[in-house]
């Protein structure tokens, strides 16, 4: 079965590990399913991560199935080199029952470990089965939430943002986003994009749902919210250094201690100049 002028689809290049979990979803319409025989799904890789493969789940109109691959070679593939990689197929079986007249939908995401490139992805349809135009889709994927720690300003008091990414395939909407009590509205435009929520300061690490409803969807996602200040989780160093009139530049910098860059965040606050009095 192959697609038509007019054939809406999302690519995706490759998928990211959990940190920044990621879907991608293919549409497609059928003016009719066959009865002769079942179908599969074909997805062609160049490679995955040499140590940490990623565990792939793929969902034919809400039917899910999951496949660990196998470790890649290098990674050459993500230079271009894919020569190098370790080419792999995943082939998931589609009964003719999963199918549908009209808009079908196929969502590729990664479970857990790293990275992985894809060749090609192609559907053997059963015999009989017809491709159609798949106008007027609108589909969204929550790619992500998190909450900053940090604070914004706004009508005299202090707000900590919650970034949520986004992937919205179709025509604009307006997404009502939910954490607790607290609620916002936020344009979702086509593509890949990151829209804000901004709740109240928390003094104490909480954890809550949040929510973006569309008008065809309900996405939800697990936030947990952390003060942004804690002294068990951030040291603050105050010093103050005398210059003298021969010196002609000033750098700053953060090194990572001799025990290399892992994990390691650092901010200058209130850095400035005070002139010494005459």
């Amino acid at each position: 079965m192959r697609p038509r002028i007019g054939h809406t689809f999302c690519r995706v290049p490759r998928t990211p590990g959990p940190a920044s979990a990621h879907a991608g979803g293919i549409f497609f319409s059928l003016d009719a399913v066959g009865n002769q025989g079942d179908g599969r799904l074909l997805i062609d890789l160049v490679e995955s991560h040499y140590a940490d493969p990623p565990l792939l789940r793929v969902s034919v109109n809400g039917h899910p199935s999951e496949y660990q691959l196998p470790k890649g070679n290098s990674d050459g593939a993500l230079a271009g080199r894919s020569a190098e990689g370790n080419p792999y197929q995943v082939v998931v079986p589609v009964p003719a029952t999963q199918l549908q007249p009209g808009i079908n939908r196929i969502e590729i995401a990664n479970q857990g470990g790293s990275y992985l490139v894809f060749d090609a992805i192609r559907m053997e349809a059963p015999v009989g089965t017809r491709l159609g135009r798949a106008d007027g889709v609108s589909f969204t994927a929550l790619s992500g939430a998190t909450a900053i720690r940090g604070l914004i300003e706004k009508d005299g008091r202090n707000w900590q943002p919650i970034d949520i990414t986004l992937r919205h395939i179709g025509a604009a909407a307006v997404a009502l986003l939910r954490y607790g009590d607290v609620t916002g509205k936020a344009e979702v435009l086509a593509g890949d994009h990151t829209v804000r929520l901004l709740i109240p300061e928390v003094q104490q690490e909480q954890a809550g749902e949040l929510e973006v409803v569309l008008p065809n969807e309900n996405l939800r996602a697990r936030v947990v919210v952390k003060p942004v200040l804690s002294a068990n989780t951030l040291r603050v160093w105050a010093f103050d250094l005398e210059l003298h009139s021969r010196f002609k530049q000033l750098r700053l910098a953060v090194t990572d201690a001799g025990d290399g860059n892992k994990a390691d965040h650092a901010d200058w606050v209130n850095v400035g100049f005070l002139s010494a009095p005459k």
